[in-house]
């Protein structure tokens, strides 16, 4: 099964953007049309491939995010400048991240001056809970919906306060929310006293970090919260341009 889904990995590189069809794929490798569904099936909702409208199948983006250090390292050199612009828009402390498997991974972080504030651990193995965090919950409402499923079945969402929520029902509900809004929320549900809120960052039309604004709770009920938002939506919106201009594609292509 291995050498007949590489097969296809390899088939789907050679049809480049505009991707292959069913057919098209189990004639290039030899395969019959139903193992070639069942594998691309399960391709789709580990994220590495996506079925298009129109019918045919396409490698996503991330493959490249196998060789992760190099494709992190991009984000950090071309995320810096709009991280530090959050950071001083906002005072409070900001991060931009990544999933890794079934985790959110913060590869920068600009802390807060403020004495209360919360802290992140930077390129930490573990990382926190997809999710539970705003950061993950943003990266995860823009990715198909098997790979949520994927997600959901493979790593249960974690109870991290008793605020967190944790029934699929109600998660799938705040994901269509999040795609809809173009932002997540989070209170009190990865640490007490903390208030995230994270917004997508794209290259071309595909998800692959997020940026975050983590304050107390109570600051955040000061008041600032719209202004937050506004600083942290532009912000995302840059760096996605950004990784647009550099790939030289745009994401109404």
């Amino acid at each position: 099964m291995l050498v007949k889904a590489f097969a296809l990995l390899e088939a789907l590189a050679g049809a480049g953007a505009d991707g292959a069809t069913l057919a098209r794929l189990a004639g290039a490798t030899r395969q019959t049309k139903p193992t070639v569904h069942r594998i691309l099936r399960t391709l789709s909702m580990l994220g590495y491939v996506e079925h298009l409208p129109g019918g045919e199948y396409r490698l996503t983006g991330k493959l490249r995010g196998l060789g992760s250090v190099e494709a992190d390292q991009e984000l950090i050199a071309r995320g810096r400048a709009a991280l530090r612009r959050l950071n001083e828009r906002t005072g409070e402390t900001v991060n931009l991240g990544v999933l890794r498997n079934d985790r959110v991974v913060y590869l920068l972080t600009i802390e807060s001056t403020h004495a209360l504030r919360r802290v992140a651990d930077p390129l930490a193995r573990d990382g926190d809970p997809v999710f539970t965090t705003a950061l993950g919950r943003a990266i995860v409402a823009h990715l198909p919906d098997e790979s949520v499923e994927y997600l959901m079945r493979a790593a249960p969402p974690e109870r991290r306060t008793p605020k967190t929520m944790t029934a699929a029902a109600e998660l799938r509900e705040i994901l269509r929310k999040v795609r809809r809004d173009g932002y997540a929320i989070e209170r009190d549900q990865t640490d007490l006293g903390v208030t995230c809120l994270g917004a997508p960052v794209f290259r071309g039309k595909e998800v692959v970090a997020s940026l975050s604004v983590s304050a107390p709770s109570a600051r955040a009920a000061a008041g600032p919260e719209k202004q937050w938002l506004a600083a942290l939506r532009k912000a995302a919106g840059t760096l996605s341009r950004e990784l647009d201009t550099h790939t030289g594609r745009h994401r109404d292509e």
